[in-house]
């Protein structure tokens, strides 16, 4: 877990990681996280998030396994505007809390991932709003045992969300 902080890289994960609070925060724009299906873990001795990502443009992350550790916040927490955001091919697990949040966006990419939840939470799996525009959100699937799945609120008219498993 660390910061990734140089613009135009493609980090790769070599082993699993683990983190007592925060793994990823994204410093820099222009960045690909390929995790090559290796665990993010997060939050396993407080509250934590997993990816963070604070208004840094063209953000990819792809073929990572995002999972709460005893306390964790968010797997993924995008709070502020970013454009060209791509999560694909990824498994990330809810917890008892959010599993993705994306805040006031755009050109959003959310495809071919697993969104999971086996604790009890009244939170979403994956969480998209405030203004946000042109998500293509396709060939997903979602699983809880309670809880909300998905939660849109603000998107545009011109996004697609055709074809899930819930």
């Amino acid at each position: 877990c660390r910061a990734l902080n140089v613009s135009g890289t493609t980090y790769n994960l070599q082993n699993h990681v683990s983190n007592g609070t925060n793994c990823f925060t994204v410093t820099a724009p222009n960045i690909i996280l390929d995790c090559n299906d290796y665990n993010v873990t997060y939050g396993t001795s407080g509250s934590g998030v997993g990816i963070y990502n604070n208004n840094n443009d063209n953000f990819t992350i792809q073929n990572c396994q995002i999972d709460p550790g005893a306390s964790a916040s968010y797997g993924i927490n995008i709070p502020n505007q970013i454009s060209n955001f791509t999560l694909r091919d990824s498994a990330v697990e809810a917890g008892a809390s959010i599993g993705v949040v994306i805040v006031v966006s755009e050109d959003l990419t959310i495809t071919g991932n697993s969104f999971y939840r086996f604790a009890p939470s009244n939170s979403d799996l994956l969480d998209i709003q405030g203004g946000t525009i042109g998500a293509v959100i396709t060939s997903n699937t979602f699983q809880t045992t309670n809880g909300p799945g998905v939660y849109g609120e603000g998107i545009s008219y011109s996004d697609t969300a055709p074809s899930h498993m819930l």
